[in-house]
């Protein structure tokens, strides 16, 4: 006869700043960081990619979260 075995998976809570807020939050900023190639493209108006998204709280300045995934990147908006 086999148990029944009740498992919970450990859902883990995002991380927040001091201030309480998560990298959902309207008050935490994404910043892109671009390559060199990256950043001339920018100056001469070419839109480019970034490498990866830091984001951090505009209230207290803390570093939240820092993501190199691609599908990430192009699923959050940067700018406006």
């Amino acid at each position: 006869m086999l148990e029944e075995v009740n498992y919970r998976v450990d859902a883990k809570e995002p991380p927040r700043c001091p201030c309480g807020h998560d990298k959902k939050h309207v008050m935490v900023s994404p910043a892109a960081e671009y390559t060199f190639g990256g950043w001339c493209l920018i100056l001469i108006g070419i839109s480019a990619t970034p490498t990866a998204i830091n984001y951090a709280c505009r209230r207290c300045g803390t570093k939240l979260d820092r993501t190199t995934d691609p599908k990430e990147i192009a699923e959050t908006r940067i700018w406006g």
